[in-house]
């Protein structure tokens, strides 16, 4: 086996750390926080931690690695010893804390071995990658100091609860925890494989838990159910690991040769155009992660490359969270000159098994984008947002789901599912009877549409809406979603019940709203929409405003359609434009229905059944 360096920072990257960096204008922001910021860390080892805050604990052990990192790079680059020693002080520090774990703290319970979560697997990976970067000048004393630690935390604790797979998301396949926990822990087995005697067990442990993430990676064709900031997350770990294994054992890992490793790397892109968060539940944000430069290359994905450069070209548009990021970039960001990605026209990504979908007149800089959610909520942080969709015009989220801005002892209780943000009463979705998606619910059928200029999707949630006082709330509930290619956008909503209901459409949106007749026109900061309403039950146009959570979120208007009275078939036409333009959609028929959009300009029409199947024969 490799001796150093053996994780994820190989001698190639680690070769890219000189002062040279400074020199290019990407880096040159990191190059001078990693100088600034190594200068102020090395002269002490205390975190300051927000005990009030949501797990604070594990905020503290991230930066405790974004301080090591950092000062390893910049020692690194001078060879200065106060930076070496300063690192040593924070992995002292780290043997001397009460509590490793917040959820443990919360519970008064100290012991080492009490539980592995989140703050186990990233202090494991700080405490592997500090090792193998120190290992060939650490003294005999030194050196001891690792293992003790290693063995008195995270070592005392796998034994007891990852190797005994008694940790509940040991072998999960849904969950971040499962990449951050063994991968964190794997990385460290990996460091100390020649000086710990249970680290190759343990390794073997890990190993069998991530398989099962990979494998439901395989499901989801490459996409991710948790969504953009926890793909982040939960992938970091995973490369880091997966990278550090080949390194330290000079072979391929043979879950990095799975078509859907490759394509995830692709999926946060595609749902956040110009960086604008277009996912759907916890944590919906992203911005890259230098990893995702080291994954582009190695798989020498250039269009992914020039994807992620053109993201950071003369900012440092990166992660804002307590990560090495400034560090980790000057390792992993190749020093080819920088090439804007090709554009492609009437773009369309779906991922099938996740069931998200993303439609746009262009990539990867779209005037008139969506992205549109299939699929289940039973994967760890969804909401109920199924139905639901984003819009971009131009560079602005014009309509867009309500999501959470903080996390509070309810997020993840019994109790979640009361939170506006989590219910769907904050999303673009549909309502019957004044509810909508039911807990614990997925769609019957996602079925990608490409036909005759149309691109989008037909989504069927009947039974995602839930039971009423006498069954069924609904016999067909269902929506279709389709952009033309003369860009424009068609929602048609169909639903049939056993009783008359009242059936509604809700549409949140941060601009300003006008309604005139059936009609709204949207103001952006900079872009415009229209949505134009028909239907073939009478309704009416009503906006509000939300209520969120954290009191310091503006609240979004919320455009509202409704029937007027009770009905058993209902059809809702929502026409949407990128831009202000008078227009008329009328809808006839009795389960064969004819839409007839018409503006000044042109007319179009769309067939369709009581199925929300297009009538393209006739």
């Amino acid at each position: 086996m490799n001796r150093m360096p053996k994780l994820y920072f190989t001698a190639e990257t680690l070769a890219r750390l000189t002062d040279s960096v400074a020199d290019n204008p990407v880096l040159q922001p990191a190059y001078q926080r990693v100088c600034q910021q190594s200068e102020i860390w090395c002269q002490t080892e205390t975190i300051d931690v927000n005990w009030s805050g949501h797990n604070s604990l594990l905020l503290r052990a991230r930066e405790n690695q974004r301080r090591v990192i950092t000062l390893l790079v910049r020692w690194q680059q001078t060879r200065y010893p106060r930076f070496r020693d300063a690192v040593m002080r924070y992995i002292k520090k780290m043997g001397t804390w009460e509590y490793w774990s917040w959820i443990a703290m919360r519970e008064g319970d100290s012991a080492p071995d009490a539980i592995f979560d989140l703050s186990y697997g990233e202090n494991s990976a700080t405490l592997g990658i500090a090792f193998d970067w120190l290992y060939p000048t650490l003294s005999p004393a030194e050196k001891q100091i690792f293992l003790d630690i290693a063995l008195k935390w995270p070592f005392a604790s796998a034994k007891k609860n990852v190797q005994t797979e008694e940790a509940w998301w040991y072998g999960m396949p849904k969950s971040n925890w499962n990449t951050v926990c063994s991968g964190g822990l794997g990385l460290l087995c990996l460091a100390m494989i020649d000086e710990i005697a249970e680290a190759p067990a343990l390794l073997d442990s890990c190993e069998k838990s991530i398989r099962p993430f990979f494998d439901y990676l395989e499901e989801q064709h490459g996409g991710w159910g948790e969504g953009l900031g926890y793909w982040n997350y939960a992938f970091r770990y995973a490369f880091m690991y997966l990278l550090s294994w080949e390194n330290s054992f000079a072979r391929p890992h043979p879950l990095l040769n799975r078509q859907s490793v490759a394509t995830t790397l692709e999926f946060p892109l595609l749902f956040a155009p110009y960086q604008l968060p277009c996912g759907f539940g916890d944590s919906n944000k992203w911005a890259p992660m230098p990893f995702h430069f080291r994954m582009a290359e190695y798989y020498d994905n250039q269009t992914l490359m020039e994807s992620l450069k053109s993201l950071v070209w003369d900012k440092q548009n990166l992660d804002a969270g307590h990560w090495p990021n400034d560090a980790e970039l000057l390792a992993f960001y190749p020093a080819e000159d920088h090439a804007a990605p090709k554009t492609q026209f009437n773009y369309t990504r779906f991922f099938p098994g996740l069931d998200w979908a993303m439609i746009a007149d262009k990539w990867p800089e779209p005037g008139f984008y969506f992205s549109i959610r299939g699929g289940t909520t039973r994967i760890p942080h969804t909401h109920r947002d199924l139905l639901s969709f984003n819009t971009v015009v131009g560079r602005e989220l014009i309509l867009a789901n309500q999501t959470t801005a903080e996390y509070l002892d309810t997020t993840f209780s019994p109790r979640r599912e009361e939170l506006f943000e989590m219910s769907p009463f904050s999303k673009n979705t549909v309502f019957l009877n004044g509810i909508g998606i039911a807990i614990d619910s997925e769609l019957e059928s996602t079925e990608v549409i490409r036909e005759d200029g149309w691109h989008g999707l037909r989504m069927v949630a009947t039974s995602a809406m839930g039971k009423m006082r006498d069954g069924a709330a609904a016999n067909f509930c269902g929506r279709l979603l389709l952009r033309h290619e003369k860009n424009f956008a068609v929602i048609a909503d169909y639903v049939e019940t056993q009783f008359p209901a009242r059936f509604e459409s809700r549409l949140h949106t941060p601009a300003q709203v006008n309604i005139r007749s059936l009609n709204a026109f949207l103001q952006g900061q900079e872009s415009k929409m229209t949505l134009a309403f028909g239907a073939n039950v009478p309704g009416c146009i009503s906006c509000g405003k939300t209520c969120p959570t954290t009191p310091t979120v503006a609240p979004a208007n919320v455009i509202r359609w409704c029937t007027t009275a009770l009905h058993e078939k209902i059809l809702l036409v929502t026409v949407i434009f990128p831009k202000n333009i008078m227009a008329v959609v009328t809808v006839t028929g009795d389960r064969a229905y004819e839409i007839e959009i018409e503006t000044d300009e042109w007319k179009q029409i769309l067939k369709i059944d009581d199925k929300l199947k297009m009538r393209l024969q006739e």
